[in-house]
């Protein structure tokens, strides 16, 4: 029998660090780290705004459903939408966080 999955995506915090150079002074590659968070995505099909505390309103891509328990991501944070079949969504298009909200019972980012 199928249950009813309330995060049937993932969020991937995406994470990059600069190589630099080893001890010869060869330069290395940036690195880059991912973080996965169980949520659920719903495009914003309407060209819908949000506006957001410093009185700015922006049109939003994506609202990111999280659970309330999940890491404190920060406007300007770099992330991929994975969507139920473990494909990133839009050619693997990295997203910047624009809100970020914890409400009493989940959180929420816009994309």
């Amino acid at each position: 029998m199928y249950g009813v999955s309330f995060r049937p995506h993932k969020l991937q915090v995406v994470t990059r660090t600069g190589g630099g150079t080893d001890e010869n002074g060869v330069p290395q590659p940036d690195t880059e780290s991912t973080v996965e968070i169980p949520c659920r995505f719903e495009p914003n099909g309407s060209a819908r705004q949000i506006p957001f505390q410093d009185g700015t309103a922006r049109i939003y891509s994506y609202t990111v459903y999280l659970n309330h328990d999940c890491m404190t991501l920060k406007v300007g944070d770099k992330v991929r939408l994975i969507d139920g079949d473990g494909n990133a969504i839009e050619n693997d298009r990295e997203f910047r966080v624009l809100g970020f909200h914890r409400y009493q019972l989940n959180a929420r980012i816009w994309v």
